[in-house]
């Protein structure tokens, strides 16, 4: 974004393979490799600033962890 390039396109085909590759990989073995890619096309997210980031990863962190307690 600093060089004015837009990262979009690219962040996209990278993350369609990604999720080929996961949906081969569910063939062979059950993983997370999908919802990754899933998760990812969610975009908005690289708006935010770092400190909304980081409470929001705790947040889900500690919503996992008292999910499975």
């Amino acid at each position: 974004m600093a060089r004015g390039i837009n990262a979009v396109p690219t962040i996209r085909r990278r993350l369609l393979f990604m999720l080929l590759l996961g949906a081969v990989h569910l063939l062979i073995w059950p993983g997370d490799i999908v919802f990754y890619a899933l998760v990812g096309f969610i975009n908005p997210l690289r708006k935010f600033s770092n400190k909304t980031l980081l409470i929001t990863g705790v947040l889900l962190i500690l919503s996992c962890i008292a999910v499975l307690a």
